[in-house]
């Protein structure tokens, strides 16, 4: 049987609840599709068109990161070891 004796608060907090919930499953969606595309962008060679100076410099070391509310979680944070190599690999 329905009734109606939860409080507004109550309320309020549920939908707030379910709201984070769809923000986190988006965010790891996300983040999932920038893992893949770091892994790609970092497999190609440079007679592929990659970077093909991947050792130590700047340019070599791609990574990503998703921030939410403000806040980076580490399970948010992707950035896979560096190759060597005269084709990057």
């Amino acid at each position: 049987m329905l009734s109606n004796d939860f409080l507004e608060s109550e309320l309020k907090k549920w939908m707030s609840d379910d709201v984070n919930s769809v923000i986190y499953d988006m965010a790891k969606a996300l983040f999932k599709t920038g893992c893949k595309v770091i892994d790609l962008a970092r497999a190609k060679t440079k007679s592929e068109g990659g970077f093909g100076d991947i050792v130590w410099n700047l340019r070599g070391s791609i990574g990503c990161l998703l921030v939410i509310n403000h806040h980076i979680p580490d399970e948010f944070i992707y950035s896979p070891s560096v190759s060597k190599g005269s084709e990057g690999r």
